[in-house]
C-alpha cells in the first residue's frame, strides 16, 4: 500500500506541482507530496525528544491557523528531557492535525488554543477553539476524523474528553512512562 501511494499518487501530485495554474494549487500539491512522504516514513519513524515533537506540532498549528485567518495560541512545557517513540510522535501529530482540520473546516472559529503539560507521567494536551460546535453531532455522529482521534488515543492507552459549548474543547492524556526515557 505504501509503495502504491508513493508510485501512483506521488506521480500525479508531482504532475500537479508542475502544471498548477497558480501558487496556491502548487503549494497544496507540494504539501500533499509531503504528507505522502510522511506516510511512507511511518514505518521508519525515529524516536525524538518530546520537545522536538511539540515544537513540530506547534509550527504546523501556527502555520495552518494563520493561513486560515485563525489566531493561534500555544503553550508548551520547557526543559523536558524525555524521548518519545516515533509511533507516539506520529499519533500525537495526527491527532492535533485532525483537530485543526475540524476547526478550519467546520467551526468558523477565530481563535485556537493548544496547551500542553506534564502531569503525573502523562502528556496532557488541551485543545479548544471559539467556533461553533453541534454537540449532538459531536457526541453521536462522529465522522472519520473524530473516530480516528478516538482510535489513536486508545492505541496510546490514553484518555479523551470532548466538551462544548460555549467553546469546543478536547482534552487528551497520554501516558509517557512506557514509551519514554530520561536523557
Amino acid at each position: 500500500v505504501y509503495r502504491d501511494l508513493h508510485d501512483d499518487l506521488g506521480a500525479r501530485l508531482l504532475t500537479m506541482v508542475y502544471r498548477a495554474s497558480d501558487d496556491e494549487q502548487r503549494q497544496l500539491a507540494r504539501a500533499m507530496l509531503g504528507d505522502i512522504r510522511e506516510i511512507m516514513k511511518r514505518g521508519h519513524v525515529d524516536d525524538e525528544s518530546l520537545q522536538e515533537m511539540l515544537a513540530r506540532i506547534e509550527a504546523e498549528l501556527l502555520t495552518r491557523c494563520e493561513e486560515a485567518g485563525i489566531t493561534p495560541k500555544v503553550s508548551l512545557p520547557s526543559d523536558v528531557a524525555l524521548e518519545v517513540s516515533g509511533d507516539f510522535s506520529h499519533h500525537v501529530s495526527k491527532i492535533v492535525r485532525e483537530l485543526v482540520n475540524n476547526t478550519i473546516r467546520h467551526a468558523e472559529a477565530t481563535r485556537v488554543v493548544l496547551e500542553t503539560s506534564l502531569e503525573d507521567g502523562m502528556l496532557v494536551l488541551n485543545y479548544r477553539d471559539n467556533g461553533r460546535c453541534d454537540v449532538p453531532d459531536l457526541l453521536h455522529r462522529q465522522g472519520h476524523g473524530l473516530q480516528g482521534i478516538h482510535r489513536r488515543v486508545r492505541d496510546l492507552k490514553g484518555t479523551l474528553a470532548f466538551t462544548a459549548p460555549p467553546e469546543f474543547s478536547c482534552r487528551f492524556c497520554l501516558p509517557l512512562a512506557e514509551r519514554s526515557a530520561t536523557s
